[in-house]
């Protein structure tokens, strides 16, 4: 039986088929429907056949479909197919296609759907992306053409293309070249089509000219472009044309126009560029090249690059405005160019447009005027400063002498002010050019004042600077920070005084040096030109004549009443020794002689005079004279043939220098290190012997450094102000320190610090201790007192548990006999065995910790101790792959003590070193005699190659019950019995460990006598 009509086939279709089937009667009633309407739709078979079919489709396909199925009731067709929609569970449709037929004797439909929903949405999709596409290559502005490959007719045009050309696609479409260009036109075309398709790639043609309809001639841009079939035959031949006739056009006029003004601007000497409308380089002639010291700047280069950082901003803001006003402008401004120099650029700047009027390029034509610039500031400059020297000068000559001080300050901060700076001042030599003072300050606001701090100077302090001033040279330093090293002490005092710059020019006065002139700038450096230090020279001089006018004058007045007012005595003798002049403290100077006013001085004291008178050369003598010292100066007057003689009593201070000599003897002695501090600046004055020794500097270095150099406490110069004013407020201080040692090792001190002063001057005494050796007492100390504590504790605790441990010990070991070894009650009681045992180690080790025993002292001999020791700890060793290497240097080495501690002392000092290599590694053991200074003590080193110990766990070691083992490896009582047996035999022990470095123990015994 044919298959298809079988019932039983036709069910399994229905019920199985992906497709939704139905049946209906003509008023769309579900008579059957199949499976798949519910997967399809989701709707329940009850939902489906609640209503018509047609009641289920969308509103706007209903009516349509319903037509199309109504007329096969009249045999129109055998099928109806149509799209429409279809109501799903959630309210949504589904794209459907219905095909239905109908029965007509049966008066049935029979409907199958299919599901399109996904061709559907690709279809929507296909047809948006083809109408975009559409819309792109109607609107591109080039011509798009599409030529069909075989007849090289056209199939497409854009409307581009029809701009263009002057045609209208209809006009073009089926047509090819030889129908709408000149025949030489169009065999040139179509030639260039059939290379491109031969060649089957992309081809760009830079050029091509053609002949439109009303626009005439045009210069095309064209790129081709092969399209291929799905056999790889190229079916069409697209191209696009870009038409670039205005373009040429003003190229070519643009070349010309720049070829003319490329032969202008590369034969002018000023500076010409040409830059883009955002101020990027696109030009530079020679010249500017030139001036620039550089090749060409890159195309884009921003052109404000070079302008001075003060300039940029400013040059960039009137470049934009004049571009936007389209207008030309002249500016000054500067430009850094290599090297750091400086030039001044006079530019005007001018904005080209294009043919629509629009700006689209500027020109800017510059010239050096720097040297035209700075010799106008240099005759201003000079000008005014001559101006200011000849008022200056005038001042000092009208000024009444009461008068002069405050005239040459009022003068100083004239030409400070002039100058730019921030402080000026004069300073002047006295006694012989050995010190000097600071004498005439002026400072600009908020600048502090340093007069007062700046008197009474020794100018070999300043050897530098007093160098150069002495020997007529100008010191010039624009930074202090880079002063010569043989400048150290000037770079010191200026940058403590916050100078960055300063110059000091040579006051001169008949001849000699007086003094200098400085000025200070404090804010920022300055370098002061040739023609600044000429006119500051011409200040230096004025400010010389003036300063010795006031000098003069102030002595001449001083001599008139100095003789008569002079505290000391002053005498004129003539060259035959008699005294014509004394005043009243000289009366008493010859009452000490002798002698009186009228008479002639002694002998001797002739033989001065004639000799001072004789050479012309002032002296200076120190005589006794009635068990009183003199100081003498004898100053001859030649011409008149006689001396004036002033003398001062000098036997305090001589008794004063010889008592500072002593007390410098005695400082040098002291144990304790002794510094003088000048309390300003926190630099050493002076220091004793002990200083250099515990510091490992000489002296002189020492005098170079601050208290910040050595002091961790004070690490700068601010820590040391604060310092300072805390010891000024209490009058002392005493503080623990930390000083570094010339080669960087520091150690603890104690500090006291206290107030002096001396001939109205302000200095700091500080005495150090070196407290090393205390730390290391105190800490051996604490250790004791500690272990002390804790043995007191395990000892009660050992004899509380020892009794006990006995009777558990006794018993285990009575039952034990009573049983055989397979008896299961056995190996319980040896396990109560053992551990008993380990218990009363623990207590024995509790006692020997605890002291509650007496230690034998026997003569001993160390290498048989350490041997024997070590002999029950190298099998321990050889399983744990750990070397043991003994070296033993003095084979009599004698101590004093008890064999079994010593011994196990050295198992628990080897026991932990093998325990710390796990993974195998050397031991090593030494002994032998310690080399001075340690002579007459036994050393014995225990080290390993182990992990070693970290600094806090090295604090830890020696506590009792203090572990690092795993619970139930250790008691922890190894080296708090190892510490308690070295101090029992009044040792030391101390310990050397680096994490990953192993750790070494070393343990100082008495040697015994032989």
């Amino acid at each position: 039986m044919n298959r298809v009509s079988d019932p039983s086939f036709v069910d399994k279709f229905f019920t199985h088929s992906n497709d939704v089937l139905a049946v209906l009667d003509f008023n769309f009633a579900a008579k059957r429907l199949n499976p798949a309407w519910e997967k399809t739709f989701g709707l329940a078979r009850q939902e489906l056949e609640s209503a018509p079919w047609v009641e289920f489709l969308h509103p706007e396909d209903r009516a349509s479909l319903t037509r199309e199925v109504e007329r096969l009731k009249g045999g129109a067709a055998e099928f109806a197919t149509k799209q429409a929609r279809f109501r799903c569970a959630d309210g949504a449709y589904k794209w459907m296609s219905w095909s239905v037929t109908a029965a007509l004797e049966k008066k049935l439909y029979f409907i199958i759907g299919r599901d399109i929903g996904e061709h559907k949405r690709q279809d929507d999709a296909a047809q948006k992306n083809q109408q975009f596409l559409n819309s792109i290559v109607e609107n591109i502005p080039d011509m798009i053409f599409v030529k069909d490959a075989q007849s090289l007719r056209f199939v497409r045009f854009n409307r581009a293309g029809e701009d263009l050309l002057g045609y209208g696609r209809d006009e073009l479409i089926g047509k090819s070249v030889h129908d709408v260009f000149p025949k030489e036109e169009a065999v040139i075309l179509a030639e260039k089509d059939r290379d491109v398709l031969a060649a089957g790639r992309p081809e760009e043609i830079a050029e091509e000219s053609v002949h439109t309809h009303d626009k005439g001639l045009r210069i095309l841009h064209t790129k081709k472009i092969p399209i291929f079939n799905e056999t790889g035959q190229p079916q069409y031949l697209l191209g696009i044309s870009e038409d670039i006739t205005e373009r040429r056009q003003a190229e070519e006029a643009l070349r010309r126009s720049e070829e003319l003004f490329r032969l202008i601007a590369e034969n002018v000497e000023d500076f010409i560029a040409v830059v883009d409308l955002e101020g990027r380089s696109l030009y530079h002639n020679p010249a500017y090249l030139r001036f620039l010291g550089e090749g060409e700047p890159l195309p884009g280069a921003d052109f404000f690059r070079d302008a001075h950082p003060e300039d940029r901003e400013r040059m960039r803001r009137l470049f934009y405005r004049t571009v936007r006003a389209a207008a030309g402008c002249r500016a000054e401004y500067r430009v850094v160019l290599k090297g750091k120099r400086v030039r001044i650029l006079q530019s005007e700047l001018n904005v080209l447009q294009d043919r629509h009027g629009r700006a689209s390029r500027a020109v800017i034509v510059s010239r050096d005027i720097t040297g035209q610039k700075r010799a106008e500031e240099k005759l201003k400059y000079r000008l005014e400063m001559e101006k200011l020297l000849s008022a200056v000068s005038t001042q000092f000559v009208r000024c009444r002498p009461e008068d002069a001080d405050r005239s040459i300050r009022e003068a100083i901060k004239a030409i400070g002010e002039f100058a730019g700076v921030d402080r000026g001042y004069i300073y002047l030599f006295y006694d012989a050019g050995a010190r000097m003072n600071n004498t005439h300050e002026w400072c600009g606001e908020g600048i502090e004042p340093q007069i007062q701090h700046l008197k009474g100077l020794l100018v070999d302090h300043f050897a530098w600077l007093a160098g150069k001033i002495k020997n007529l040279e100008i010191a010039h330093v624009p930074r202090v920070d880079e002063l010569p090293p043989e400048a150290l002490t000037e770079k010191e005092e200026f940058s403590a005084q916050g100078v960055q710059s300063f110059i000091a020019i040579p006051m001169v006065y008949g001849g000699d040096v007086i003094g200098f002139l400085g000025l200070d700038s404090a804010r920022r450096r300055k370098t002061w030109s040739e023609e600044d230090i000429r006119l500051l020279q011409l200040a230096a001089e004025i400010f010389a004549g003036a300063v010795a006018r006031h000098r003069t004058e102030a002595e001449i007045r001083n001599l008139a009443k100095f003789p008569a007012e002079c505290p000391n005595p002053v005498l004129r003798v003539h060259e035959d020794g008699m005294v014509a002049y004394s005043n009243i403290p000289g009366l008493a100077l010859l009452r000490l002689w002798k002698c009186r006013v009228g008479q002639a001085v002694s002998a001797p004291w002739r033989k001065d005079v004639l000799e001072s008178l004789q050479t012309g050369i002032k002296r200076e003598i120190e005589v006794e004279c009635g068990g009183r010292f003199f100081s003498m100066i004898l100053a001859p007057v030649v011409g008149a043939r006689y001396v004036y003689l002033y003398a001062a009593d000098v036997t305090e201070s001589k008794k004063a220098r010889e008592d500072l000599q002593v007390f410098r003897n005695l400082i040098n002695q002291s144990n304790d290190a002794v510094f003088v501090v000048e309390p300003s600046s926190g630099r050493f004055l002076d220091v004793n012997d002990k200083a250099c020794r515990t510091l490992l500097y000489a002296r002189e270095e020492l005098l170079q450094m601050k208290v910040p150099d050595i002091e961790a406490l004070l690490p700068d110069d601010a820590a040391w102000q604060r310092h300072i004013a805390e010891v000024k407020e209490q009058g002392y201080l005493i503080f623990e320190g930390s000083h570094l040692r010339k080669d960087g090792v520091r150690f603890p001190v104690e500090v006291s610090i206290k107030c002096a002063t001396q001939d109205t001057k302000s200095y700091l005494v500080a005495v150090a201790r070196d407290l090393t050796e205390r730390k290391k007492l105190e800490k051996r100390v604490l250790q004791a007192e500690k272990m002390s504590s804790v043995g007191q504790l395990a000892a009660g605790i050992a004899h509380e548990i020892n009794n006990p441990i006995g009777i558990i010990l006794g018993f285990a070991q009575g039952a034990l006999k009573r049983f055989d070894e397979g008896n299961p009650l056995a190996l319980p009681l040896k396990t109560i065995e053992r551990e008993a045992k380990r218990c009363k180690n623990t207590v024995d080790n509790l006692l020997v910790f605890s002291r509650h025993h007496e230690i034998p002292r026997e003569t001993l001999n160390l290498e048989k101790e350490i041997s024997t020791a070590l002999a029950l700890v190298e099998t321990q060793a050889r399983l744990k792959a750990v070397e043991v290497i003994r070296e033993f240097k003095s084979p009599d080495l004698r101590i004093r003590g008890d064999g079994n501690q010593i011994q196990r002392m050295v198992i628990n000092l080897c026991s932990n070193a093998i325990d710390a290599m796990p993974e195998g590694g050397k031991l090593s053991v030494t002994a032998g005699m310690e080399d001075a200074p340690n002579a007459g003590w036994a050393v014995l080193r225990v080290s390993d190659t182990g992990a070693g110990m970290s600094e806090e766990l090295q604090k830890h070691i020696f506590e009792p019950f203090y572990t690092t083992k795993d619970s139930g490896k250790g008691t922890g009582l190894g080296l708090s019995i190892v510490y308690e047996i070295v101090g029992e035999h009044k040792g030391t022990i101390e310990v050397q460990s680096a994490v990953g470095r192993g750790t070494t123990f070393t343990i100082r015994l008495p040697v015994s006598a032989p």
